[in-house]
């Protein structure tokens, strides 16, 4: 079963990475930019060594590097190197539990939420999936100890409602990362969240409870991907003239009582199935899509009328269904008269 699960997890695909890295949201919306700073030992040393923020950034690239290196079999680790130390406690703590690396820096995403990270590791650990996020500090394991719970001084609460400390964080981007992971392998298998903070002195390693994977610790507002994500990246054949359409477009939906100016509109399209939304009042919406047929004759299939019903539903249920959202389809050509059909998607999203 193992090296069916380490076979599977060789072959996944990553992500595209659309929208924020999980700690740029972590650092700019969930601490609103302030600098996470918990209690500190008031001499700035661990040992005989002097703390500085320098030298703990050369220090995490250096590890992150070698223990990538290592993951990928392009470096072997030598116990007589210091150099080394790090990702040997690393490694032999993975192995004390049973966990084999298959990958690392495998990219994953949620593109509802806006939001995409890079796994430090993936690992097997008898039939389950194991997503690792490796940390450093300069400090020794007692002092991270110390520190690892306590709350930062700058902000007490991060803006989902978790009490902002260093494990809370860790555990957050490992859920994350969790979540990215469940949406490319298979249902059956189980995943569960490992964090290692390589320390002066050792490695602690701490359990990531499933807790963490919620979605609406991740569901922030200033978060949210504009909308017109979801459109289908495919080779976008240009329209014969865009200001044409446009025109043509705001008399269309002057017509069928659609106010149409350009403040309205929210995204722009550049895909041959691409959709852009209006607002016409503050709950109603209007996504409209726009597919090329080149003449009257060919139609537009029912794949593309499933996409625009698909973005009709995803922005309806990011208004938490409370606006009325409506779908529209326009096919255009080449001739004088670029939109030369379209069709209004039926009334299937509206508050109740």
């Amino acid at each position: 079963m193992a090296s069916t699960l380490a076979m599977h997890l060789s072959t996944l695909s990553p992500s595209p990475s659309s929208g924020k890295g999980i700690t740029t949201v972590l650092r700019d919306n969930l601490r609103r930019g302030k600098t996470f700073r918990p209690p500190r030992p008031k001499n700035h040393t661990a040992g005989k060594q002097r703390i500085t923020k320098k030298k703990g950034l050369k220090i995490g690239s250096w590890v992150d590097n070698l223990f990538t290196n290592v993951v990928n079999k392009k470096v072997k680790l030598n116990p007589s190197d210091r150099r080394h130390s790090r990702c040997l406690d690393l490694f032999t703590g993975l192995k004390r539990r049973g966990i084999r690396c298959i990958r690392s820096q495998f990219r994953v995403s949620m593109p509802e939420l806006g939001i995409w990270t890079s796994l430090d590791a993936i690992g097997v650990q008898g039939n389950s999936a194991v997503v690792i996020e490796l940390k450093c500090t300069q400090y020794t394991l007692e002092q991270h100890k110390k520190m690892y719970d306590s709350h930062c001084l700058h902000k007490r609460m991060l803006t989902n409602g978790i009490l902002n400390t260093e494990r809370n964080a860790h555990a957050l981007q490992t859920g994350f990362g969790m979540m990215g992971l469940r949406r490319l392998v298979k249902s059956s298998v189980p995943i569960k969240g490992l964090v290692v903070v390589c320390a002066s002195d050792g490695a602690k390693m701490y359990d990531v409870d499933e807790a963490f994977t919620d979605p609406k610790f991740f569901n922030i507002p200033s978060v949210k991907p504009a909308f017109g994500v979801y459109t289908k990246n495919v080779v976008f054949q240009p329209l014969p003239s865009r200001q044409k359409t446009l025109d043509y477009l705001r008399g269309l939906m002057k017509r069928n009582g659609y106010p149409f100016t350009m403040r309205n509109v929210l995204t722009s399209f550049k895909n041959t199935y691409g959709s852009f939304t209006i607002s016409t009042t503050p709950k109603s919406y209007l996504v409209i899509a726009m597919a090329y047929t080149g003449s009257k004759e060919k139609l537009v299939g029912e794949k593309k009328k499933k996409q625009l019903v698909d973005d009709v539903a995803k922005l309806w249920n990011d208004k938490k269904k409370k606006v009325k959202v409506r779908g529209c389809l326009l096919h255009f050509g080449n001739g004088k008269d670029p939109v030369h059909r379209v069709e209004f998607m039926p009334k299937i999203h509206m508050p109740e």
